[in-house]
């Protein structure tokens, strides 16, 4: 569900791996996690955290991750 040609026409990098300074863990970044990030906002699969980068997985996106990318073990139901 995500266009990818609109991020792609974007001056920054398309896709490109992002080490998070304070996890120290590696995610993906550039105009199509941005994207990515921007359409899980608007499933409802993600709640971003007021005045702080964080964001919530909420439990419709657990169950999205699971349906679409067979992804489980997100945490309790």
């Amino acid at each position: 569900g995500v266009a990818v040609d609109a991020p792609k026409k974007r001056k920054r990098a398309f896709a490109r791996r992002c080490l998070d300074w304070s996890e120290r863990r590696a995610h993906l970044g550039g105009a199509l996690g941005s994207a990515l990030l921007d359409r899980f906002e608007e499933e409802g699969w993600i709640a971003r955290t007021p005045d702080c980068r964080t964001v919530t997985l909420t439990p419709q996106g657990k169950a999205g991750l699971a349906a679409r990318f067979g992804i489980e073990g997100l945490g309790a139901e």
